[in-house]
């Protein structure tokens, strides 16, 4: 080790790329910040599911999941649009007094289009109710979630506010409560008054209304009574080509379901939510967490001379980390679905591993993507996701007669896989960038042996498999990426320094407690 000006440095840190190992540091600490609050914003549908299998029937789950196709109609559009384009104008200005005007602008904005979107989704709830889940009388609930739908947009503006000035205390503090209102309500309404799926979106909407109501309170300061025109066309004008990527976005969600309803049933609906359910904690843990620090991220290293190495590294540990958790969900899905579900939810089990692979290509799009966003050539996104959409709808009509519910996994696999092809091909013309095969390689090879390792070990009771089984993966995964080589010598001596700091301030603590 060698010393300057106080800091210690390791003599392989650093020296093939300057800086490169204190960028990945900031970017690993500011993604745990602000991916804690975004873990807790998506994690109600997870701590849920034990409610969801023990008191709704698996046809129930199907429908609540029919209903809930027209809740991303008006919340993606405003978080896709308006969400990126106020993050990105807050830097335009210095002072106070324009980016409150920002704030404001962007506020009004996303109010006035998501509560026009619900109004007319209100009048034709009854048909679309009719049309989704073969009764109209469910049509109160669809103007229920659409009304949720458009509460999003104060949130969307709220959680850009928060990041954009680091207030991450506040961010978690938003999430945490909107989180305890959702499962509170929902538990009570579902498990105890029995009133079935209407109870989850009932604790829906609680929770996002209170939700509202803490952000709208919080950035108060940030309001004013202003609503600036040419403010409104540079936000149109950069969140425009996201309304045909969202459109093709909600089209295929739905359109997965809808096919699979005609296919299969509404049971066979909830069997593939359930296990799609299972494979979002990936997106909950890692893809979720780097979106919402990626941005900045990528802006910020463009100039940096190590920016392509930069890049191909977060690609490598999105996969890494995406990998990981996705090895643990198939290892332990088998058993706690034993635990939390009834019998008839089992079927979801041989669903599981197919949904997870179709999370991670999703979540890799983002990072094929670099080159494009860089470049602002997002209207590629449109065209690319087009492509994989048309390859996803035709593979899942030919592969579910004779594959099933796997089969509609595979069939989205590829479709995401197309897609995030496209858009690396395309990016490739205006920023040349490159991925680390050989430790990709080595990575997906471990990963892989360890799963089936895991998910081949026979054990029971399901809880003490559950404890081994996931020991396993936790110890496999990176004990056979370093006995492989996967490693490098900087990042070797950063998880040491990591572990290091963890113990020292586990021992201060115990010994603060003595």
């Amino acid at each position: 080790m060698t010393k300057d000006s106080g800091k210690t440095t390791h003599p392989s840190e650093d020296t093939e790329f300057p800086g490169l190992g204190s960028r990945i540091k900031n970017t690993a600490k500011h993604t745990a910040i602000f991916g804690a609050g975004g873990v807790l914003q998506q994690s109600a549908s997870i701590l849920l599911l034990p409610v969801y299998t023990r008191f709704l029937t698996v046809a129930d789950y199907g429908i609540l999941n029919l209903v809930l196709i027209v809740k991303p109609a008006i919340s993606m559009l405003t978080s896709s649009m308006i969400g990126p384009s106020l993050f990105r104008s807050y830097y335009d200005y210095d002072n106070e007094d324009d980016r409150s005007m920002v704030v404001s602008t962007a506020l009004y904005l996303a109010l006035s289009i998501s509560f026009s979107l619900f109004l007319a989704g209100h009048l034709v709830s009854g048909i679309l109710a009719d049309l989704l889940t073969g009764s109209a009388k469910n049509g109160f609930l669809i103007s229920l979630v659409l009304y949720t739908g458009a509460l999003q947009s104060v949130t969307t503006v709220g959680m850009a506010v928060f990041r954009a000035k680091q207030l991450s205390r506040k961010f978690a503090i938003t999430n945490i409560v909107g989180l305890l209102v959702t499962l509170g309500v929902t538990i009570y309404l579902v498990a105890f008054r029995r009133i079935g799926f209407a109870g989850v979106i009932y604790g829906s909407l609680a929770g996002k209304l209170l939700t509202s109501l803490i952000i709208l309170h919080m950035i108060r300061k940030e309001l004013r009574p202003v609503f600036n025109l040419n403010e409104v066309r540079k936000i149109i004008s950069y969140g425009l080509p996201f309304i045909p990527l969202n459109i093709l976005t909600l089209i295929e969600r739905s359109g997965i379901r809808i096919i699979i309803k005609l296919i299969a049933g509404p049971a066979a609906v909830g069997i593939f939510a359930l296990a799609d359910r299972f494979a979002r904690v990936i997106q909950t843990l890692v893809i979720m967490p780097m979106k919402q620090i990626r941005p900045a991220v990528v802006f910020e290293a463009e100039k940096d001379p190590n920016a392509r190495e930069f890049y191909s590294k977060l690609i490598t540990y999105y996969l890494l980390l995406s990998g990981f958790i996705a090895s643990g969900i198939v290892a332990l899905s088998g058993d706690v679905l034993s635990i939390i579900a009834k019998p008839s939810y089992m079927s979801a089990i041989p669903v599981i591993p197919w949904m997870c692979l179709t999370i991670i290509v999703f979540g890799l799009q983002g990072y094929a993507s670099i080159g494009l966003m860089l470049k602002r050539k997002t209207y590629w996104f449109p065209i690319c996701t087009a492509l994989g959409l048309v390859l996803t709808f035709a593979l899942l009509i030919l592969l579910m007669p004779v594959m099933g519910l796997s089969g509609a996994g595979l069939a989205l696999a590829m479709g995401y896989g197309l897609s995030s092809y496209a858009r690396y091909r395309a990016g490739q013309k205006f920023y040349r960038m490159s991925f680390e095969t050989v430790r990709i390689l080595k990575l997906v090879l471990v990963i892989a042996g360890v799963t089936f390792a895991a998910v081949s070990l026979p054990m029971s009771p399901a809880v003490f498999s559950v404890a081994v089984r996931g020991l396993f993966v936790t110890i496999g995964v990176p004990g056979c990426l370093y006995l492989s080589g996967f490693f490098e010598k900087r990042e070797l001596f950063q998880i040491r320094d990591l572990v290091k700091g963890i113990i020292k301030r586990v021992f201060r603590r115990g010994s603060l407690s003595e």
